[in-house]
């Protein structure tokens, strides 16, 4: 593990150790202190983040709606999500429609009872719509223009690590250290009052085939 002093040195790090791509996903890897559960952390961060850049250059949004709903929004979705309404949730009970190629799942009041019905699918892939998450509303289009702008939410594994995108070696360094700050400044707004001693252990950077650089908080 390497240790810089200034942020943006971090990624000139990172991108001389990549022999991927400059495409290559850039992770932050942040240790919480372990004095509570993880499950106290996801209580506190079950919010949303906005970025200053969407970490992922190609946003595809899984969107249950009813049809009145779907043509009211038309305009709010492209041509790479998938819209829908009870039809949909049957065809992915159905195994007819692949998962893991969507980046977030926007769901209106009325059809999430329909949408609870994938509660085991879409759950462990960190997909299932809430309203907490900003992920549940009737306002599709204001919905969807947010995670298209880098809206994300986080979530603590049992280990009390959080491990997110934050863009890819190609961002400029300026969005990046934007990202890093964004979510590292809501850890700290949202920190658990049970939380004692220091909030952080340590945090740090990653990308495809480079060691960890630690970051300095």
């Amino acid at each position: 593990m390497l240790k810089v002093e200034q942020s943006k040195e971090v990624f000139r790090v990172l991108r001389a150790y990549s022999r991927i791509s400059a495409n290559s996903h850039v992770q932050l890897v942040v240790r919480l202190n372990t004095s509570v559960d993880s499950s106290v952390y996801n209580k506190a961060l079950s919010g949303r983040v906005s970025l200053v850049k969407s970490p992922s250059a190609d946003v595809r949004l899984l969107v249950f709606a009813t049809e009145q709903e779907k043509a009211t929004f038309a305009s709010s979705f492209l041509a790479q999500d998938v819209v829908g309404d009870v039809s949909l949730v049957e065809r992915i009970i159905g195994g007819q429609v692949r998962l893991d190629a969507f980046t977030h799942c926007v769901s209106t009041p009325a059809m999430i009872s329909h949408v609870a019905k994938l509660g085991r699918t879409l759950g462990p892939l960190g997909l299932f719509p809430t309203v907490k998450g900003g992920t549940v509303g009737n306002a599709l289009d204001q919905l969807c223009s947010a995670l298209r702008a880098g809206n994300i939410s986080l979530k603590v594994n049992k280990a009390c690590i959080l491990n997110v995108t934050v863009g890819s070696l190609s961002f400029q360094d300026t969005d990046l250290v934007g990202n890093v700050q964004a979510i590292l400044s809501y850890i700290v707004k949202h920190r658990a009052d049970a939380v004692k001693g220091e909030l952080f252990s340590s945090v740090y950077l990653t990308s495809t085939n480079t060691p960890a650089v630690l970051y300095s908080v």
